[in-house]
């Protein structure tokens, strides 16, 4: 069984508090003013909202959205039938909290309307996704496009994450880098990593890593966790900046206290090895399963071979089946390879040589050497 590593920083596009998955987009970040109700009208909120301000209304639920939802839910309501857009949006990030996602779909849009940039923005991401109803890039982009224009941050490095990737129209990586260089200005750090990820990699732009790094420092200062392991990777790999197995250990905390599956994986194997710090095989499992939960491959895969090697805890085979499935479902060939192993024998379930055979062949198409061989009968290479 062997210990599988998370791939290099690349294009990423942030996560969403809707769990997201594969194309993961970002929305929920308020990154325009809140509207305000009329600082001229008379009385406080609860007195202008009884007097028809439907503004009003809106700011009075969001302040008590934490300590009474019920009545701010009705609040929400009321302002978003009287036309207040603030009022509908409010009310659609409820309908995603209880995973009512047609409604907040239909709410979303009519806050968009009513020139709400932060809707138009998280409907985009409903749209990306295929939550709460067919799945739209083209409108997706539409949306992004929209909010971006209303400087919706946010917005702009969402669109230009589809942009550079072709999806939903064609792709255009200048105008991808005019988008996120727009949305790293305006205090995005989704918009700072990806526009560093192009420079880190000469994407549609000249390389400059010196760049990539500072830009990666300011997404990660922004809480965009992604940004964090990718600065930890160059520090623990000593690419464009000195090599720091201490720093890169932060950073990778950093990043999986952010809930980035990758960074907490690596973490994981910093404190197995003991690099950079002491070594705990009893946390570096822990931290293995966390990067499982949040869809790290690698993650799932370095679980899976702490689960049947014992290590950090007790074996448990048919546990570490599970965990080399979720590896090879999330693209991770080195789990796929492993899973085919565990199926040749009786360990934690019953033999399942067919099913072996064509784990290990796909393993060999994502690149795992070993398997190629172990696909056509044969012993893999030594």
């Amino acid at each position: 069984m062997g210990l599988s590593r998370s791939a290099s920083p690349r294009l990423g596009v942030h996560a969403v508090a809707l769990a997201c998955a594969a194309l993961s987009l970002q929305c929920g970040t308020r990154s325009s003013a809140p509207a305000k109700a009329s600082p001229s009208a008379p009385g406080g909120l609860d007195e202008q909202c009884s007097a028809g301000n439907a503004r009003a209304c809106s700011e009075l639920g969001k302040q008590l959205r934490a300590d009474a939802p019920e009545r701010a839910e009705a609040l929400f309501q009321r302002a978003c039938d009287s036309g207040d857009a603030p009022g509908c949006g409010a009310l659609g990030e409820l309908r995603i909290a209880q995973e009512d996602y047609a409604a907040a779909r239909a709410l979303y849009d009519r806050a968009c309307k009513g020139k709400h940039a932060d809707a138009c923005n998280d409907l985009g991401v409903l749209y990306a996704k295929g939550v709460g109803g067919p799945q739209d890039f083209e409108r997706a982009r539409s949306y992004y496009r929209r909010a971006c224009d209303a400087g919706q941050f946010l917005g702009c490095a969402n669109l230009g994450a589809l942009v550079a990737k072709g999806i939903g129209g064609a792709a255009d990586l200048s105008q991808a880098h005019a988008l996120f260089e727009k949305a790293c200005r305006g205090g995005s750090g989704l918009g700072c990593y990806n526009l560093a990820h192009q420079l880190a990699n000469g994407i549609g732009v000249d390389k400059n890593v010196e760049q990539a790094v500072r830009l990666y420092a300011k997404a990660c200062d922004a809480k965009t966790a992604e940004a964090c392991g990718a600065l930890g990777w160059m520090f623990e790999e000593g690419e464009a900046v000195p090599r720091d197995p201490s720093r890169a250990r932060k950073l990778f905390e950093r990043g999986c206290d952010g809930r980035h599956g990758d960074s907490c994986a690596e973490l994981g194997q910093m404190l197995r090895e003991g690099r950079g710090g002491d070594a705990n095989e009893g946390r570096a499992r822990e931290l293995y399963a966390r990067a499982c939960e949040l869809a790290s491959g690698a993650g799932c895969t370095n679980l899976g071979t702490a689960l049947a090697s014992g290590m950090g805890g007790a074996a448990d085979f048919a546990a570490a089946r599970g965990a080399f499935q979720r590896a090879c479902d999330a693209g991770d060939a080195t789990g796929c390879y492993d899973l085919a192993q565990l199926l040749e024998t009786d360990r934690g379930g019953a033999p399942d040589v067919d099913a072996a055979r064509r784990l290990y062949q796909r393993a060999c198409a994502q690149g795992e050497a070993d398997a190629c061989a172990k696909a056509q009968g044969g012993a893999p290479s030594k």
